[in-house]
C-alpha cells in the first residue's frame, strides 16, 4: 500500500483446549514482527477443523492482539486446526503442536483424499 508503514508480515497463532472429546476453547492471537509498534491487524479467518472423514469452516474476525472463536466452542476436538484453511488471511500463520504432529504424520492420507474426491 502506498504510505503505508506496515512492513513485515504479522504472525498469528492458534491455541486451543479439549474436554471430553469437545472444543472449550479456540483463540488466535496475533503480534506484530516490530514490537514497537505493536500494530494489529483486521482480518476475516477461515478456520478449518479437521476431522477423519471431513472438515468444517469456522468464520473468526481478528480484529485485536486475540479473537475467542466462540462458534468452535461444544464442536467435536478436531485431529487439526488451520487458521488459513480458505487461504484469505495474510501473514505469517503457524500451527499450534498438535496440529502440527497430526499433519505431519498424515500428510499422504490427506493428498489421497483429495485425489479420490470429485472436484466441485
Amino acid at each position: 500500500m502506498p504510505g503505508s508503514t506496515r512492513t513485515g508480515a504479522r504472525s498469528s497463532r492458534p491455541s486451543w483446549r479439549r474436554a471430553g472429546g469437545r472444543i472449550t476453547r479456540l483463540a488466535f492471537a496475533q503480534r506484530d514482527p516490530d514490537a514497537r509498534r505493536g500494530l494489529v491487524w483486521t482480518q476475516q479467518l477461515d478456520v478449518v477443523l479437521g476431522y477423519r472423514d471431513h472438515v468444517e469452516h469456522v468464520p473468526a474476525k481478528l480484529s485485536g492482539a486475540s479473537v475467542d472463536v466462540a462458534q468452535a466452542r461444544g464442536r467435536p476436538a478436531p485431529l487439526f486446526v488451520l487458521a488459513n484453511g480458505g487461504g484469505i488471511a495474510y501473514g505469517e500463520i503457524h500451527l499450534d503442536a498438535a496440529s502440527r504432529a497430526w499433519l505431519s504424520a498424515n500428510v499422504f492420507r490427506i493428498a489421497i483424499r483429495s485425489r479420490a474426491a470429485p472436484p466441485g
